[in-house]
């Protein structure tokens, strides 16, 4: 779809991801008329271990592929890296998605293996279907918590799969309150989601009341999994999924919620 210039006018967008993960989605709102709200309620903690480099006590240069789930997990490893400590060069590489490809090569890690279409784990799963990693080691670079369909789909194809924490999720304490509050005064607000995990505490810090008129705001979400569990929870105002992972396609999805909440007959 096309966007004009002020397509946004009068929309306060809710962003709900961590601290310094929705700049570039905020800069499209404001570019477009929008106002943004930040609420993040999750923290990222990087783990800078070192034997990140070494899982298991097996040296990177011995596995046979090394897969990267998000950002934070790239953060931690390249935080280990100097002139003494290298990634192998010679380990190929996978990016769950377009963000976390481009944080790898920015450190100068090459990716050999990343998902176009569908840049989530069934995606990756699929690019990698074909790859022979029978009886081989996996590295899986990930947070503390998280889905385990690429770690028991990679074991059930017979790989010797080491997931490897890298970072934790924590809640924010005491989240700025006050911003909710006047998010919630406004005439048309836009809540956006990431994740189940954002919206569970997102929900969690709210009193009944707020949870109440928050129900009711349209939702701009990632996948079809946080769609499913808005609706779950309770969620009986529109919810739209991203047709895609980047800023852009999110910010397309909130201007296609906006135009159609403020359309006569809405």
């Amino acid at each position: 779809m096309s966007i004009t210039p002020q397509a946004l006018e009068g929309a306060s967008i809710l962003i709900t991801r961590p601290e310094g993960r929705g700049e570039e989605l905020a800069a499209g709102i404001r570019g477009i008329g929008g106002r943004v709200a930040f609420f993040p309620v999750i923290r990222v903690r990087l783990n800078a271990a070192t034997d990140l480099l070494s899982p298991d006590g097996i040296p990177l240069s011995r596995y046979s592929l090394a897969i990267f789930v998000s950002m934070p997990a790239v953060q931690a490893v390249a935080a280990l890296l100097s002139s003494e400590r290298k990634f192998p060069e010679e380990l190929p590489v996978a990016a769950i998605g377009p963000a976390t490809a481009r944080t790898l090569e920015s450190f100068g890690i090459v990716v050999r293996y990343l998902p176009v279409d569908a840049p989530d784990s069934e995606g990756l799963l699929e690019l990698l279907s074909n790859v022979a990693l029978t009886d081989c080691d996996v590295a899986v670079f990930r947070g503390q918590k998280g889905r385990e369909l690429l770690e028991q789909s990679l074991a059930a194809w017979g790989a010797r799969v080491h997931p490897v924490e890298c970072y934790q999720r924590e809640p924010v304490q005491n989240p700025p309150t006050d911003i909710l509050s006047h998010w919630l005064a406004e005439r048309t607000g836009i809540l956006t989601l990431t994740s189940v995990e954002i919206l569970d505490t997102f929900l969690k810090v709210m009193t009944a009341e707020q949870r109440a008129l928050v129900y009711r705001r349209p939702v701009a979400v990632l996948s079809e999994r946080i769609a499913m569990a808005c609706r779950d929870r309770g969620f009986t105002g529109p919810v739209a999924v991203s047709e895609g992972v980047g800023p852009q396609a999110m910010l397309a999805t909130i201007t296609r919620l906006h135009t159609r909440s403020t359309s006569p007959g809405s």
